[in-house]
């Protein structure tokens, strides 16, 4: 570690770090969770209730479109087909 070498080089008087325990980090839970299609269906109703904001579109199209957020925010206008074939 820098600060050790540090020490060891004489750059510095003391090691701060010396005897410092770092706390162990949380398990964290990999629980993958979804929306039940009720909570969906309460979800596109608010936003189609209120004004269209970024946030909202972007949840709006994950939705609909079942694309991941880092996917729905990579979207640029090509990627939008404007023509439509019925």
């Amino acid at each position: 570690m820098p600060i050790q070498t540090a020490f060891a080089d004489g750059l510095i008087r003391s090691d701060p770090t010396f005897n410092v325990r770092l706390p162990k980090a949380s398990k964290q839970d990999k629980t993958v969770k979804y929306l039940e299609k009720a909570q969906m269906y309460v979800l596109l109703n608010e936003i189609e209730a209120n004004p269209l904001t970024p946030r909202r579109f972007a949840i709006y199209i994950s939705l609909l479109s079942g694309l991941r957020l880092g996917e729905v925010l990579a979207l640029t206008l090509d990627d939008v087909d404007t023509n439509p074939k019925n």
